[in-house]
């Protein structure tokens, strides 16, 4: 066993405390274990030279309180009597932490050391298995290409299943044109639902994307919904007569008359 004795303690309020003090706080550092230390004066006299009467004063001073210690734990004792020669001391553990510069260089060093293996290993391994990683890179790549595919799919399946049967296949087409067609799929979904405020039929949404493909509009989400609303509008000007003449949606207000009326798309 062995322990760390700080220059400060010859500085500090053990300053003049004399060899026995040092002498016994000295066998301490060097064989206390998770803070714990036995002392029987009469072999510390035997091993340090010194009598058991001197033994036992060095260490009463050790337990007794420093007002002027630097550490204000239990008083500024250094150790606490816990039995009939166990002892606890009390900073031990504080002071055992602290490294020395020397200690901190070494540990970096045998650090340094261990990371250098370490990446020299893995280096090997993947010079070993550099055609075998090729092929599992490939594999990984090649699955979750599929799984995001069987999502799109399944997604844009989902939406175009709820449409009438006439404009599945232009659903399908629009969600397919899409950066994330999984994303679109959900949110035209969403649309229908009335989750984002409005209430569409699918025969509405039907004709609305059918439109949007005649006048080559982006079939984003946001721009269905606008369009949904435009639809409306015009629709309600067809019911009540005051179009003018045929308008741009010129027969969706029979349309809408047939499925319920202009409330078939509305917000």
């Amino acid at each position: 066993m062995y322990g760390k004795f700080f220059a400060s303690a010859f500085t500090g309020s053990m300053y003049g405390a004399g060899p026995d003090v040092f002498a016994v706080w000295a066998y301490v550092i060097a064989n206390a274990v998770d803070s714990q230390v036995e002392l029987n004066p009469r072999l510390l006299a035997g091993v340090i030279g010194m009598t058991p009467e001197r033994a036992a004063a060095a260490i009463d001073y050790l337990c007794a309180p420093d007002a002027k210690s630097r550490s204000k734990v239990a008083e500024g004792r250094r150790m606490i009597r816990e039995g009939e020669i166990a002892y606890s001391v009390v900073n031990h553990d504080a002071y055992r932490s602290i490294r020395s510069e020397e200690d901190r260089r070494a540990y970096n060093r045998e650090k340094q050391r261990e990371h250098r293996a370490r990446v020299k290993g893995v280096r090997a391994l993947v010079n070993d298995s550099q055609s075998l990683s090729s092929v599992s890179a490939q594999a990984v790549s090649s699955t979750q290409k599929q799984e995001a595919e069987t999502n799109n799919t399944l997604a844009l399946a989902g939406f175009c299943d709820r449409l009438p049967t006439k404009a599945q296949h232009l659903a399908w087409q629009m969600g397919a044109a899409q950066r994330n067609p999984e994303a679109w799929g959900a949110s035209m979904g969403a649309i229908l639902d009335g989750m984002d405020g409005t209430l569409t039929s699918p025969d509405a949404l039907a004709v609305a994307l059918t439109e949007m493909a005649a006048t080559s509009a982006a079939p984003s989400p946001a721009n269905v919904r606008a369009f949904l609303r435009r639809m409306k509008s015009d629709a309600a000007r067809d019911v009540a007569g005051v179009s003018g003449g045929a308008s741009r949606h010129d027969g969706l207000g029979q349309f809408l008359e047939k499925h319920g009326g202009t409330d078939v798309i509305g917000e």
